[in-house]
């Protein structure tokens, strides 16, 4: 049986001093009054930056959160937002923890919705950077080397995207914590809540294993 290695990664936006909107914010023609004007701009310019935590050509990778088969979780996290190598190093160097606890050599990694945002995200930085990781990772969303508790949720579904947290409360388990969200990652980093962002990056490491387990073994399992 192969090892796996459960994964999730926290991202930020783009640096604020660095990034322009991809087109000029204006308000609609109906706004007359300049405060609304500037109000309005300024709101749809924050939600345009946020957005750019989705997209690896612009965001930057906050933390990396991992866990070898039932091993401890660790999170690798770039408090500066300005050195993303050790990030790619801790998870290489778990990768290869991973290969060495299997007699085959093979690795599965799995994560919620690693198919189409951890894998490719961290694979393309890999690639940026020359970084070993690049030939490790898996990261072709119908690649045999991931497993993706999301697509796994969806059954014969393939739109029914199901968050972590949901899935792992309808299963009875002990969903995500302290009100804390991906939405909420920024905001709590911009408050310097690290620690409380590499709680939640070390949770849903530990809260996708749970789950994972859970739709392959079906006795139940406390967490």
């Amino acid at each position: 049986m192969s090892s796996i290695l459960f994964l999730d990664i926290e991202t930020a936006p783009a640096d604020p001093s660095r990034w322009q909107p991809k087109e000029p914010i204006t308000a609609p023609a109906t706004y007359k009054d300049a405060d609304k004007i500037a109000a309005y701009v300024e709101e749809k310019r924050t939600e345009a930056h946020g957005k750019t935590s989705f997209d690896v050509h612009a965001g930057r990778l906050l933390c990396v959160g991992f866990a070898v088969n039932d091993g401890p979780v660790a999170v690798a996290y770039d408090e500066t937002l300005a050195n993303v190598r050790p990030l790619l190093d801790a998870l290489a160097d778990a990768f290869n923890e991973a290969k060495r606890a299997d007699k085959s050599g093979r690795v599965l990694v799995c994560g919620h919705n690693i198919a189409t945002f951890d894998a490719p995200w961290l694979w393309r930085l890999a690639v940026k950077h020359q970084h070993r990781l690049a030939n490790l990772l898996p990261y072709r969303k119908w690649g045999d080397g991931l497993i993706d508790t999301m697509t796994m949720w969806s059954a014969t579904n393939p739109r029914d995207m199901v968050g972590l947290d949901r899935i792992a409360r309808f299963l009875g388990i002990e969903g995500k914590d302290d009100g804390m969200d991906g939405s909420k990652v920024w905001p709590a980093y911009q408050l310097g809540q690290h620690d409380r962002i590499r709680h939640y990056c070390a949770h849903d490491v530990e809260l996708v294993r749970h789950v994972y387990q859970r739709m392959v073994d079906p006795d139940p399992i406390g967490f």
